[in-house]
C-alpha cells in the first residue's frame, strides 16, 4: 500500500478488518428498530409515524379478526427482512469463518 492516500488505505485495509462488526451492527440495529412495538405502541399518537409494527396491530378487531388481511400485511411485514438478511448473508458466513483459518 506504498503511496496509498487515506481514502484507499482505509478502504483496502481497515474496511475489510471491521466488516464483521459493522455486519452484526447492522443486524442488531435493523432489529431493534424494526421490532420497537412497545414504546411505539404507547407514546405515538398519530397514525401517519407509527412504525409497521403497531400498524400491524392495528389492524386486530375487538370481535373479529380478519385473517386474510392480517396475513397479506404480514407478509409485506416481513419481505424487508428477508431482503436485509439475504443482501448480508455472505458478509454473516464471511465473518464466521474469518477467524477459524489462519
Amino acid at each position: 500500500m506504498d503511496g496509498a492516500g487515506k481514502l484507499r488505505t482505509f478502504v483496502g485495509i481497515v474496511l475489510p478488518i471491521v466488516a464483521p462488526g459493522v455486519v452484526a451492527t447492522a443486524i442488531y440495529t435493523f432489529i431493534n428498530t424494526w421490532n420497537e412495538f412497545l414504546f411505539a405502541l404507547l407514546l405515538i399518537n398519530s397514525s401517519a409515524k407509527m412504525p409497521i409494527s403497531v400498524a400491524l396491530y392495528s389492524l386486530t378487531g375487538s370481535e373479529i379478526l380478519d385473517w386474510g388481511e392480517m396475513m397479506a400485511a404480514s407478509v409485506i411485514v416481513i419481505v424487508p427482512s428477508i431482503v436485509f438478511f439475504m443482501l448480508i448473508q455472505k458478509k454473516i458466513a464471511g465473518g464466521l469463518s474469518d477467524g477459524s483459518v489462519k
